[in-house]
């Protein structure tokens, strides 16, 4: 059962129409507009006013919600999923080798958060954001300005009791500048691109870190 696109009540109708309740009080747009999102659409002959993209993404939304809460669902998906690996061993490291060799930073960036995770870092960093961090920092380091072998450093180090994986504690640099820094020393270089980031990310940095402050930890 879809929900009324008016008041959002779920199970009014399989149709996505608006409910006895809401008939009338608000003007839909044309057939051929979808009431979610807004795009251009074929005209449903049975009346359904989404788009085939927003039916997708409501499939989804319930099969995710299904998987989590129906555990007889989850065990076939499951089972399902290990059949078909199974039966497609080839396919799948086929599929998986393309998609390494397409998507290489986005591979490296998840391996290297993983390797954080398994030295049981707080927090996490998603790719889309280490993205926009690179974009501000023009794809360069924010010591030396180098734009080769850029890695991920944590200004205050995960071996230090604060440090943490999310954005606000990532600077990038490249992997001698990294190297030389260590895991002792907390110092922080994005004070040069600070107004940006703060705009561009949900981040609070201190103001008051500047390269030539320099804090070792015993």
């Amino acid at each position: 059962m879809a929900a009324c696109p008016v008041c959002h009540r779920k199970g009014v109708n399989e149709w996505g129409t608006p409910c006895s309740q809401c008939v009338g009080l608000t003007r839909l747009p044309p057939p051929n507009i979808c009431v979610e999102c807004h795009s251009k659409m074929t005209p449903s002959p049975n009346g359904r006013r989404k788009c085939k993209e927003c039916l997708r993404k409501d499939a989804r939304a319930r099969s995710k919600n299904r998987y989590k809460s129906d555990s007889a669902y989850r065990e076939k998906v499951l089972s399902s999923s290990k059949a078909y690996q199974k039966a497609n061993r080839d396919k799948m490291r086929e599929s998986e080798r393309k998609y390494r060799n397409n998507n290489r930073d986005k591979v490296a960036f998840k391996e290297e958060m993983h390797k954080f995770r398994k030295k049981n870092a707080i927090g996490y960093c998603s790719y889309n954001d280490w993205i926009i961090m690179l974009d501000i920092c023009n794809n360069r380091c924010l010591l030396c300005y180098s734009t080769e072998n850029l890695t991920i450093d944590h200004v205050i180090p995960l071996a230090v009791f604060l440090g943490t994986n999310y954005i606000s504690n990532l600077q990038p640099l490249c992997h001698s500048c990294n190297s030389s820094k260590g895991n002792r020393i907390i110092i922080d270089y994005r004070w040069k691109v600070y107004d940006k980031l703060t705009l561009s990310l949900d981040m609070s940095l201190p103001q008051s870190s500047i390269p030539q402050e320099q804090i070792y930890i015993e």
